[in-house]
């Protein structure tokens, strides 16, 4: 009896070898092969092409390190996996043999026209390279419409580092128009763009993308070329970060309309060209507290409380109002850069911090202070430091004082106490001399003389700790109820950074299985540190309690994204004009390690 299921195993594992058997050959015979592929060999300027790598043989292969040309705009779509059996004769028996493979996909937009080539993709496997082909495509602009016309215009072709300018763009349309895009517009690499939203009336409003910074555009009446014809207007800011001259433009648009005969066929129109130059800001009259604020702002500063006394706390409030992306603007002024506040108030050692969640086009910052003395009757002005590019000279911007009333705090000693009366003295004793003493803190009193304090009985932490009624105090009463609360409020901390931590995730996943990496990352901060997702930084990564790789790498995935103009439509840029791509796990792994930092897990 004990041997016949031993004899049913036995006979399972018998008729299922063959397949097991299979299974492990194949996993270890097949080699690791990688296949390139594009949606097409032919595609006009600005449409978007499909390019995939395909890789046998590995069961989880990183993704491929590809070196895109720059006239090629490139998005990873994320990856896919793909598996299927099929019966086999192998050695005149029939066989299941497995076959998976993983897909990359990257979405194309070309800049330029000609032949596009694509360097081989390279894995890196277990310390072997393995690579694919190169592939080469061609672009080729659609046909030149001589019924359109497009206008860029910009007031100044010089500006200044990191100075914020505005352009607008007006596009005469010829006739009737469908599936219009900007992508093959030249805006420079080094140039963060922002939309600016118009303001439509009874106009028609239209949704555009130039290097994937989402804009609204507006579709109004006009005279122009001798007829009635529709303009498309539309503007955005430009902000460069770096120097030298660089071409702006042409601005694209690439659309589809209808020949005479019915057919659709693809046409284009573009602006002229502009070269701008980025200058550096001038030494001449620059000022010793200048830290790089360029245009204009307004400061506003708030107190906590106006009527106080010597050495109490004052919350500080500094507002900073100017136009996005408020160049320069990283902190508040330090207060000790300020003659009058050095000697007339105590800063906080922490310095400012940034109030959150931001608003668009408003910083603010917090600080505390106290004043040192009585005489203090104001908060003088907080100064900030700018270049104004429009006058080419460097202003002052200063707050409104606050004025101030602070009393004066008498500090009496444990000398002063006994010496004035008022304390039971032993009346076999005469009176003391006055005694110098250290200073105390303010209202603290002495209950008798120094003679009668030390002649009591002294308090002993060993001796109080033998007896029943202190362990008992101790053990109960209010050390339970403290110990309770400290317990409740830990959990609750606890509680409501999980759960922080979870809306962030629902809030940001979906972006992230999308391939929008960057703009999952700005949503999932954004939601720990409560800002508003337009207004993360790269910077703000630097608060997620990561490891410094990480962070690292959240910090250049972002400012890949600033480079090609803060995406938050539907697609967006995930490549940096150095080639780095934001890597499809990161997003998860600063999720985790966020779980883990707080203990829990979802």
């Amino acid at each position: 009896m004990l041997t016949k299921p031993y004899t049913i195993v036995q006979r399972l594992l018998i008729l299922l070898m063959p397949f097991l058997w299979v299974s492990f050959a194949h996993a270890q015979d097949e080699p690791i092969s990688v296949e390139v592929e594009v949606s097409r060999s032919k595609v006009y300027l600005g449409d978007e092409l499909i390019y995939q790598v395909i890789i046998r043989g590995s069961e989880n292969p990183p993704i491929p390190m590809i070196e895109f040309p720059d006239s090629v705009r490139t998005q990873y779509a994320g990856q896919s996996s793909q598996s299927f059996s099929t019966m086999r004769v192998v050695n005149g028996r029939s066989r299941m043999v497995t076959d998976q493979h993983f897909r990359f996909q990257y979405t194309l937009s070309p800049t330029e026209t000609g032949s596009m080539f694509i360097p081989s993709p390279v894995f890196m496997i277990d310390g072997q390279r393995y690579e694919g082909h190169p592939i080469e495509f061609e672009v080729i602009y659609p046909t030149l419409s001589d019924i359109d016309d497009v206008e860029m215009r910009i007031d100044r072709t010089e500006i200044y580092l990191n100075e914020t300018v505005e352009v607008q763009c007006s596009w005469w349309i010829g006739d009737r128009t469908t599936e219009f895009e900007l992508g093959s517009s030249i805006i420079p690499e080094s140039f963060v763009i922002r939309g600016i939203t118009l303001q439509a009336g009874n106009s028609q409003q239209f949704g555009l993308k130039i290097n994937g910074q989402k804009m609204v555009s507006v579709l109004v009446d006009d005279h122009h070329l001798g007829r009635d014809m529709k303009k498309l207007v539309f503007r955005f800011t430009i902000t460069p970060t770096q120097l030298g001259d660089f071409m702006l433009g042409p601005i694209r648009p690439i659309f589809t309309r209808q020949s005479g005969t019915g057919q659709n066929y693809r046409a284009y129109s573009e602006s002229e060209s502009t070269t701008i130059t980025v200058l550096e800001v001038p030494g001449k009259g620059k000022p010793d507290g200048y830290r790089g604020a360029i245009g204009t702002f307004e400061l506003n500063a708030f107190a906590s409380n106006t009527t106080v006394n010597v050495g109490d706390p004052i919350e500080l409030t500094l507002e900073i109002s100017g136009d996005e992306p408020l160049a320069g603007i990283k902190d508040a002024p330090p207060l000790t850069d300020l003659h009058s506040f050095e000697t007339q108030f105590k800063a906080s050692s922490e310095g400012w911090r940034e109030q959150l969640p931001r608003r668009a086009g408003v910083r603010v910052f917090g600080t505390t202070i106290r004043a040192l003395n009585e005489h203090v009757d104001q908060i003088p002005p907080i100064v900030l430091h700018s270049f104004d590019p429009e006058t080419g000279s460097y202003t002052s911007h200063l707050s409104t004082p606050i004025p101030l009333t602070v009393h004066p705090v008498n500090e009496i000693t444990l000398s002063d106490a006994y010496v004035a009366g008022g304390l039971a003295r032993s009346s076999d004793k005469p009176p003391t001399d006055r005694v110098e003493l250290t200073r105390a803190m303010p209202e603290l009193w002495a209950h008798a003389s120094p003679e009668d304090l030390l002649a009591q009985p002294r308090f002993s932490i060993d001796h109080a700790l033998t007896r029943p009624v202190w362990i008992t105090s101790v053990a109960l009463g209010p050390t339970l109820f403290a110990f309770s609360i400290l317990t409740v409020r830990v959990r609750h901390t606890r509680t409501s950074d999980a759960k922080l931590i979870r809306r962030a995730w629902r809030t940001s996943k979906s972006l992230d299985r999308q391939g929008r990496h960057a703009q999952a990352l700005r949503v999932y901060i954004g939601c720990l540190l409560n800002i508003n997702e337009d207004a993360v930084t790269a910077q703000d990564a630097q608060l997620l309690l990561i490891n410094h790789t990480d962070a690292a790498d959240v910090c250049e995935c972002l400012n890949a994204d600033e480079r090609t103009g803060f995406n938050s439509a539907t697609s967006e840029q995930e490549e940096s004009p150095h080639g780095f791509v934001c890597r499809p796990s990161i997003l998860r792994d600063i999720h985790r390690q966020l779980k883990r930092s707080k203990g829990y897990s979802s």
